[in-house]
């Protein structure tokens, strides 16, 4: 068997990734989060949620 063969029966069994448009919808939901938790510290941030404890909750809740 050659070489190439051997190659292509490799990669056969690899189902399709989705492509480029699954890693841009995973660009932009990445920078949504990440805006949310700036304004968490910002001036924007909702005076009611002003407390400490839950602009940390809401981080952590954005990272996982």
């Amino acid at each position: 068997m050659s070489h190439t063969g051997s190659i292509q029966h490799e990669h056969a069994g690899h189902d399709d990734h989705g492509g480029l448009a699954k890693y841009i919808y995973v660009f932009f939901a990445l920078c949504f989060l990440t805006t949310l938790s700036f304004l968490t510290y910002s001036e924007y941030w909702p005076q009611s949620l002003a407390d400490a404890s839950v602009k940390r909750m809401f981080m952590m809740a954005v990272s996982c």
